[in-house]
């Protein structure tokens, strides 16, 4: 989803199959809340060490 229509998005997002958090550095600072779905159990590590390295999820 990089893009234009991603630094569009305003308030609540909801990310549906999140992975690995390969889109986390191109959401926008202002959204309010990002929410995540992901159905792989096993990509929650690598999201947690995704998530320390993104400013303000920490």
């Amino acid at each position: 989803m990089p893009g234009r229509s991603q630094q569009e998005v305003r308030g609540e997002v909801l990310e549906i199959s999140f992975g690995a958090g390969l889109n986390l550095p191109h959401y926008p600072s202002h959204i309010k809340k990002l929410t995540t779905i992901e159905p792989n159990s096993g990509m929650n590590k690598i999201t947690q060490k995704r998530l320390m390295m993104v400013d303000g999820c920490g």
